[in-house]
């Protein structure tokens, strides 16, 4: 089983920003770090595209028994912002995978 991680944004679209950051640049480097700890467990699909945008997610060839998880930021312009969610496309039944992460 792989873990394949789609970054979130991209292609132009900066997504929410705040503190000199901006979403797309945070999850790109969330990913990157992810791919270096699972090394080859991990599959970090093209960072320079927004999936959606582009309408990409048609084109990836995922095997049933991996992972995806799609990397977004919660708004960071309140610096007491906290936490994060999953979410899970309404077809699908969270696993343990999906309750640990949002655990």
């Amino acid at each position: 089983m792989k873990l394949h991680l789609i970054a979130g944004h991209g292609h132009g679209d900066p997504g929410t920003n705040g503190y000199g950051h901006t979403e797309a640049d945070t999850v790109r480097l969330l990913c990157s770090k992810i791919k270096a700890f699972g090394g080859d467990k991990v599959v970090y699909h093209d960072p320079s595209h927004d999936y959606y945008a582009e309408d990409l997610f048609r084109t990836l060839v995922i095997p049933p028994e991996d992972c995806v998880l799609e990397c977004h930021c919660d708004g960071n312009t309140n610096p007491s912002t906290k936490g994060g969610h999953v979410i899970i496309w309404h077809e699908y039944e969270p696993d343990n995978y999906d309750i640990a992460l949002g655990n």
